[in-house]
This record gives C-alpha cells, sequence and structure tokens, in this order.
C-alpha cells in the first residue's frame, strides 16, 4: 500500500520500492528473505479473490478510524453527504 500511495504503478515499482525502503519496511516485518521480486508479488495477488480482498481491506481500514470526523482525504477531494 505504501508502494501504491508513493506513486507505483505496476509490480517492478512496488518491487523497487520496497528495496529502497528495506529498513523502514523491517520495523514492521522481518523481510528475511528480502524483498519478493515483482513475480512472486504479482502472482500472490492473481491468485486472491478481489471481493474477499475487498472485504478484508474495508474492515482493516474501519478499524483504524473510529468516526468519520477523523478521517484524513489522501487526494485532496472532500466527500459531500
Amino acid at each position: 500500500m505504501a508502494a501504491i500511495i508513493s506513486g507505483a504503478e505496476g509490480w517492478i515499482d512496488v518491487e523497487r520500492y520496497g528495496q529502497l525502503k528495506l529498513d523502514f519496511l523491517s520495523r514492521f516485518f522481518p523481510y528475511e528473505n528480502g524483498i519478493p521480486s515483482d513475480d512472486t508479488l504479482c502472482r500472490f495477488f492473481r491468485r486472491i479473490d478481489p471481493k474477499v480482498f475487498k472485504d478484508c481491506f474495508a474492515e482493516w481500514f474501519k478499524s483504524l478510524v473510529s468516526s468519520k470526523e477523523q478521517l484524513i482525504s489522501i487526494d485532496g477531494k472532500v466527500s459531500c453527504p
């Protein structure tokens, strides 16, 4: 997710981001074998059911925010009621 927010547009970009930010990312996961290759990332995400991923991601994101007032816009847009 950090790579995408930082402008990654494909798996090669995600891999490069991981290699460049390995010290930062290692604070959250050990990466004992290094950053996965772009091919590994592609194979992994290709096998995930998109609906299940969407539902899990939405639940995870909701767990980070306790109310609408605390939402932070990351793309400069404001949601109108």
